[in-house]
């Protein structure tokens, strides 16, 4: 066996370690903050989308399974560095569809952050909804911005 093919046996599957960590809680965090903020600085995309990464304020949520009657959901909680709100999205935000998947909007949370967000849904500014509760098990997101 010659030193590169130990090598190349050797070395981990890169393509499979970042999958695992993607998959990882703190993957997943790291994957709805990058969601947001494309969403919320999708205009700065002039300056370089680099630049953008780095200036974009921290913000995290923590939003569990949960029983609802359909018209609310509660965010565990919610920490946005320079304050701002939560969204919650419905499923449509998997097939790219971003702001029409939102169905709930926090009230403004002040820097920090706050525990126990109760969001109202299908109450959002400026949409309109064919349903004014959720009909049925399904995944919902909750985003900061």
């Amino acid at each position: 066996m010659t030193r590169d093919n130990d090598t190349e046996r050797r070395r981990p599957d890169v393509r499979t370690s970042l999958d695992q960590w993607l998959d990882s809680r703190r993957g997943v965090l790291r994957k709805g903050i990058a969601a947001s903020t494309a969403f919320t600085l999708g205009a700065s995309a002039a300056t370089g989308a680099a630049s953008a990464q780095q200036d974009a304020p921290f913000g995290a949520v923590e939003f569990q399974n949960q029983t609802s009657d359909g018209t609310t959901v509660v965010v565990d909680s919610a920490i946005l560095e320079r304050g701002g709100f939560v969204t919650i999205h419905d499923g449509r935000l998997f097939e790219g569809q971003v702001t029409g998947s939102v169905i709930g909007v926090s009230d403004y949370v002040e820097p920090g952050g706050a525990d126990h967000l109760t969001i109202d849904l299908f109450d959002v500014p400026g949409a309109q909804f064919d349903q004014s509760q959720l009909q049925n098990t399904q995944p919902l997101v909750a985003m900061p911005h």
